[in-house]
């Protein structure tokens, strides 16, 4: 218990930094936006970078994980999809955003910056990211698509295939995967480049999940109980 302590509260701790700061008015909501697209565009992508580059490629054990991982996530997107079209009177794109909801976590902002703490969990969480970033992020894209200009099957496909690829952390953890099993290596100083700026990632991005989170409006709990129950039974129980 102690052990879960000292990790989890020092975690929570910074996101509560930027609870403050929000609440007290010492930043703002644009703040927020741009610290978002330092980690998003920068700080994290070169942690993943720097981390796959500088490690051996995912090996049978790593595939079997993340094909688990898909498997488990394809259930809990699809069911989370029927069970909105079920339940509430929602439209098709509403219920992919509930299906999405039901499956995606908080990889980027409060995952990988625990995972990157803890001896040996960096690199299997980096495998379940790029699953979550290509498979998920691609069927959810189908499935929140507007129908309105009805493009073909051929082009949805496509879209989903190509969108997650322009994910700056997909891209870079995957260019750093090929980079290692193409037997590369880097420098001492590209790799201490990628150690510094990827530091940067985790305090980042929970300080601005707390800012975010006092700088932002949400809708009336009563208002959306039951949508949000059941995406935690989806997310928390069945996968």
């Amino acid at each position: 218990m102690q052990a879960v302590i000292n990790l989890a509260l020092p975690v929570f701790a910074v996101i509560a930094a930027g609870l403050v700061a929000g609440r007290f008015g010492l930043m703002t909501a644009s703040d927020s936006q741009s610290l978002n697209k330092f980690v998003f565009r920068f700080a994290m992508p070169a942690a993943l970078f720097g981390l796959t580059a500088t490690t051996a490629p995912p090996g049978t054990e790593a595939l079997a994980l993340a094909a688990a991982y898909a498997v488990a996530g394809l259930t809990a997107i699809f069911g989370g999809y029927y069970m909105a079209r079920f339940l509430f009177p929602v439209s098709k794109q509403e219920a992919g955003a509930h299906g999405f909801a039901s499956t995606l976590g908080n990889a980027v902002f409060l995952g990988l910056p625990i995972a990157l703490t803890i001896e040996g969990w960096a690199r299997p969480y980096v495998v379940l990211m790029l699953v979550e970033g290509i498979v998920m992020i691609g069927i959810g894209a189908i499935l929140m698509a507007p129908r309105e200009d009805n493009p073909s099957l051929r082009t949805r496909i496509v879209e989903a295939v190509m969108g997650p690829l322009r994910n700056p952390l997909v891209a870079a953890a995957a260019t750093g995967f090929i980079f290692s099993a193409l037997g590369g290596a880097l420098p001492s100083s590209a790799e201490r480049f990628f150690d510094i700026l990827g530091h940067a990632a985790g305090p980042a991005a929970l300080f601005s999940l707390g800012l975010f989170l006092s700088t932002h409006r949400f809708p009336k709990l009563e208002a959306v109980a039951g949508r949000v129950a059941s995406i935690a039974i989806m997310k928390m129980a069945a996968l």
